[in-house]
């Protein structure tokens, strides 16, 4: 997994959208209110942006009941779940395409609704995405509403075509097999021992005699 200490978030280059799929595979680390002194409580997001009043939002996050709610549209058109954010591992889908989204507990929804009907989705927006926060800037630069929390995986598609499949992999690994299509997604084994062997066969063997080879061999 990939884990937020609350003080940064990662821009995810993707902007919301009508044909837009969002599928986040999570646990919160810390559930307390960051804000409690102020009349505006919790509001951590799990991912989103805030954009101008002109262009669509999504956004997960923990609204003022502290419970899991979602935002989507056009404008903000905010649903709570009303079910209490905990430190749980949990699965939480948006789908624009089928106005439909899920909050799941291994194979248990816990919830499902959807905060936007087809009018109120009609845009694509003009800042991109984040995970453990929403993006404050058009260019996805700076951050807000910053959460603490542990993601395993996020999946995004446009229009039914898988863009994003990011999913912490084995530093220094390479998995046994890919996907030979676009974006070429790991299968398998995380890390195979055939498969950085052969890394460092196709180097010392076909690249480094070529790296050796002097002008009059050319």
């Amino acid at each position: 997994y990939v884990e937020s200490d609350g003080t940064s978030a990662i821009n995810l280059d993707v902007s919301a959208s009508p044909r837009l799929k969002i599928e986040v595979d999570f646990a919160f680390t810390d559930v307390s209110d960051p804000n409690p002194e102020s009349t505006t409580h919790w509001q951590q997001r799990l991912f989103g942006e805030d954009s101008v009043s002109s262009t669509p939002r999504i956004s997960v996050y923990i609204n003022n009941s502290q419970n899991l709610a979602i935002a989507s549209g056009d404008g903000w058109n905010a649903v709570s779940t009303g079910l209490l954010v905990d430190l749980r591992r949990h699965k939480f889908v948006i789908d624009n395409l089928a106005f439909k989204s899920a909050y799941m507990t291994g194979v248990t929804t816990n919830w499902s609704g959807y905060g936007a009907t087809k009018a109120d989705l009609t845009k694509s927006a003009a800042r991109p995405l984040a995970l453990f926060g929403n993006t404050t800037a058009d260019d996805g630069s700076t951050f807000g509403n910053l959460t603490k929390a542990k993601v395993y995986s996020v999946k995004i598609w446009a229009g039914g075509e898988l863009i994003r499949d990011l999913a912490p992999r084995c530093i220094n690994g390479v998995a046994e097999i890919f996907d030979g299509d676009f974006t070429c997604t790991s299968r398998g084994c995380f890390t195979q021992a055939w498969s950085v062997g052969e890394m460092l066969r196709a180097y010392t063997e076909d690249v480094l005699p070529y790296l050796k080879r002097t002008p009059s061999d050319k």
